[in-house]
């Protein structure tokens, strides 16, 4: 599967308060997979499961006048086992949390 070329993004708060929201993306392409977002303007790196993409948009969280400039990247599966902190071991907690099963990290 070819990645392709990144898609862009951006998110601003133009408001003095901080801000947050979901964004809801304009493509069809995101579930199944995951998703890196780099940040151009800080160099910032997100890490994002394409189906919470697709279904319930991305959650953006910004400071009074912040803003982002988010290059989107389908990200190269990793291997099982993930250190605590990686995108995988952070889709595994949250899964368990919906089905009710508890975790220890």
């Amino acid at each position: 599967m070819s990645r392709g070329p990144p898609r862009r993004l951006v998110v601003v708060n133009l408001s003095g308060a901080p801000a947050h929201a979901r964004a809801q993306l304009p493509w069809s392409d995101l579930v199944g997979r995951p998703w890196t977002l780099r940040d151009a303007l800080d160099g910032q790196v997100f890490e994002r499961a394409g189906d919470e993409l697709a279904s319930e948009g991305l959650y953006v969280g910004l400071e009074p006048w912040g803003r982002h400039f988010l290059a989107m990247n389908s990200a190269r599966l990793r291997s099982v086992g993930q250190a605590p902190g990686s995108f995988f071991f952070r889709e595994r907690l949250s899964l368990c949390a919906r089905h009710g099963y508890r975790t220890r990290t």
